[in-house]
């Protein structure tokens, strides 16, 4: 009941704070307390809430999604999981199915349940009770260029790149009609290097009955015994 926007600044946005030499306070925008040019930014969870709404579902959990969206362009009519998409690639989010209802979750890689080595069903059609995989490199794209919207500046198309090698070749270019600044540009091409590293090692188990609430989406925590790490839940 007691918020009140009280420092609206009357200095035209995106021109203040950017135009630092005649306004040399433009540094401290990034952490102060002018309203101007943030109030028509939107929660996360309240973008993911109105895409399932307008798709006729009401039955959605967005609980744990936090973000700021600075703008979002939908320009085509598609499939809501379409428009879905890059905010989930952007902000890292999966949808998965619980009790009867879409939970959007954030990759935050912390462990959902652990798991009991000695309790890892043995399957025939593998060698041990536990079967790992491990990635090659070369299958890695050493740089990823994301073409987005330029937020707070003139709204140009830019881009950002992240490299994973000194002198790698391969390009992967992606572009995503939202509004971000560099700085969260580049966040997100290196999270994507990081988990394209990540999701090159892989364990295969089957775990008894009795762990039937591990599902798609969790993190699973395996012990030293048995490959040590923590793994998403893919199938």
């Amino acid at each position: 009941e007691h918020a009140y926007a009280w420092a609206w600044d009357a200095r035209p946005y995106p021109f203040f704070p950017n135009d630092s030499e005649r306004w040399s306070d433009g540094e401290n925008y990034l952490r102060g307390h002018w309203i101007t040019g943030r109030v028509s930014a939107w929660r996360l969870a309240s973008v993911v809430e109105e895409v399932c709404g307008r798709a006729g579902l009401e039955v959605c959990d967005t609980g744990r999604l936090h973000g700021h969206v600075r703008g979002y362009l939908v320009e085509q009519v598609a499939e809501p999981r379409a428009a879905l998409q890059p905010l989930a690639l952007r902000y890292g989010f999966d949808a998965v199915e619980r009790g009867g209802a879409l939970v959007f979750r954030p990759r935050d890689g912390l462990a959902d349940h652990v798991v009991d080595v000695d309790r890892v069903v043995r399957d025939d059609e593998r060698d041990g009770a536990i079967e790992e995989v491990r990635g090659s490199d070369v299958e890695l794209a050493g740089r990823v260029r994301l073409r987005f919207i330029e937020a707070g500046a003139d709204y140009d198309v830019i881009s950002e790149e992240g490299v994973l090698g000194e002198d790698d070749a391969s390009v992967s270019t992606s572009e995503i009609p939202l509004a971000m600044t560099r700085a969260e540009g580049r966040q997100t091409v290196e999270r994507w290097l990081s988990e394209s590293r990540v999701a090159t090692d892989m364990v295969r188990l089957t775990l008894p009955r009795s762990r039937l609430a591990v599902g798609a989406g969790d993190v699973i925590a395996l012990p030293e015994e048995g490959g040590q790490g923590h793994f998403r839940v893919d199938r």
